[in-house]
């Protein structure tokens, strides 16, 4: 009997509020050291099942912002309040029947249609299946909440990513609606 893909896509805020950080999640989906510059504090995690890992930028980003670290540090930067909501966290299943090429450029589009042109900055990483039970390869990525701003910041915050998501969305299929262009996740299956 052949297994088919099973569709999954969860979008969650990245919230001071809720005591989360995007240099806390940028080290977990990268497993690089980060240093959150609010917080004051290191993250260490090193994961070995990363596949693929790449940050996004739209065309008017600074380069410096395709160092990982710097960006954290801009989009941290950008908000001041103690509750401020700083990216969106999408995770999702991805078919194990596709290549590995295959699984990059189905993220990258899905990133490109519907992030980058919003103007938003974003890290995405490629995950192996947690064991043998579950051995679907996962996608982690981090939306940043703000455009970058030519000066070398980040911006206001998108309204256009809060009318698309929001606070624990679970997306189980094409026609929930929450985001445009979702059809490119559904190809998937």
């Amino acid at each position: 009997m052949k297994r088919v893909a099973n569709f999954h896509l969860e979008v969650q805020v990245i919230s001071r509020g809720k005591n989360r950080s995007v240099t806390r999640l940028a080290n977990y989906i990268s497993g690089e050291r980060l240093h959150d510059p609010y917080r004051d504090e290191t993250y260490y995690k090193r994961r070995k099942d990363v596949l693929h890992c790449e940050i996004f930028q739209p065309s008017n980003a600074p380069s410096e912002f395709y160092d990982l670290q710097c960006l954290c540090n801009a989009i941290e930067g950008a908000e001041r309040r103690y509750d401020a909501r700083t990216a969106r966290e999408f995770k999702g299943s991805l078919p194990n029947e596709l290549s590995h090429r295959e699984l990059i450029q189905i993220v990258r589009e899905f990133i490109e249609a519907n992030f980058l042109d919003h103007g938003l900055c974003a890290v995405a990483a490629i995950h192996e299946g947690d064991n043998k039970q579950d051995p679907a390869k996962k996608i982690h990525t981090s939306i940043s909440s703000s455009p970058p701003a030519p000066w070398g910041r980040m911006g206001l915050i998108a309204r256009s990513i809060e009318n698309m998501t929001s606070t624990n969305t679970s997306i189980s299929g094409v026609n929930s609606g929450h985001l445009p262009r979702i059809e490119l996740m559904n190809a998937m299956v």
